[in-house]
This record gives C-alpha cells, structure tokens and sequence, in this order.
C-alpha cells in the first residue's frame, strides 16, 4: 500500500467525548453498537424498515438535519436521489449491510492503523456534524506521515457539493 485516502471518513474512536460530539441521530446507532453491538442488528433493521416503507427522505430528515450545509444540498434533487441510491443498495442487501458498517464505525480500530507505514491522506469537512473536525484533528496527530486537509464551509456530504474542489485536493496530495 503506497497511501491510504480518508475523505469525508469516520476515524477511530478511542473515547466517549467523541461518540458525545456527534449528533444525536448518530449517536443513536453509534453509542450501542460501541456499548451494546448485540442490539445492533434491530437497529439496522428499523432503518431499513424506514427505507422499505418508502420514506427515505426522512431517514435523510434524521441523519442531516443537524447539518446546515449537508440538509440544503439535500434540497437538490440529483443530489438526493444519488444519496438515494446508495441508501436503497445497501438496503437490498439488508440490514448486515448496515450492521457491518455500524460495527466498523464503533470498532477502534487505532491498533491497526497505529502500523500503517505509509502516507494518510485525511480530507475532512470543516461544517461535518457526523465526524467532528476536533476528533478527525486529534486522530490525525496520532499517526505519523499524515497530512490532514479540512475544506472550510464543506460539510459530510462534500463528495455531492464541491466533486471539483475535492478532486483538486486529491490531485494535490497525491502528486506530492
């Protein structure tokens, strides 16, 4: 591996302040499936229930509303049904989709990453409510050779809102 590229991504948590930093429609699934992963599977499964019902704007409402930046963009109809899309693959594949990614959200996975030897790249929105720029800064001071971008008035969803200035910054650092 020659780098490795965290945009937008959830670093490891290492402690509750971090998991207390997020909001509250995060915290929901991330504090249990940290504390309690046996619940996790019914929680997957009501969201899926959401989707399955045909109302995932709002699982949307629920996951951005916290977001200014992140809830607007939600507004664009292209945008939404591109987010859509995503929401709806990993439902067809049910609720151990979701599982799995709420296992490696609330895993700390820092004894691994603690032996990556090679260049972390971190791009981070400075507007993210999902991950806090305070624990993506932390985390990225943890890990030698890290160069850690925030990308002011950008928020979680920054990969649909700014595609240009994003690949501008990859082109960047990985010419470097």
């Amino acid at each position: 591996i020659k780098r490795v590229i965290n945009i937008a991504g959830m670093v490891p948590l290492t402690h509750d302040s971090q998991i207390s930093s997020m909001p509250k429609s995060v915290k929901r699934l991330v504090r249990p499936a940290k504390y309690f992963p046996l619940l996790l599977p019914l929680l997957m499964r009501t969201a899926i229930a959401v989707i399955d019902k045909g109302d995932i704007r709002q699982l949307f409402e629920t996951a951005y509303k916290n977001s200014p930046l992140d809830y607007a963009l939600l507004a664009r109809e292209d945008i939404r049904q591109r987010l859509s899309r995503g929401y709806l693959f990993a439902a067809n594949h049910g609720y151990l989709a979701y599982t799995h990614e709420g296992i490696a959200i609330a895993t700390d996975t820092s004894q691994y990453i603690e032996k990556v030897n090679c260049p972390l790249c971190i791009i981070h929105g400075g507007e993210d409510s999902v991950n806090s720029t305070k624990s993506i800064i932390q985390f990225s001071k943890t890990i030698e050779n890290t160069h850690l971008s925030i990308i002011k008035d950008a928020g979680h969803l920054m990969m649909y809102a700014i595609p240009k200035t994003l690949t501008n910054v990859l082109i960047e650092r990985l010419n470097k």
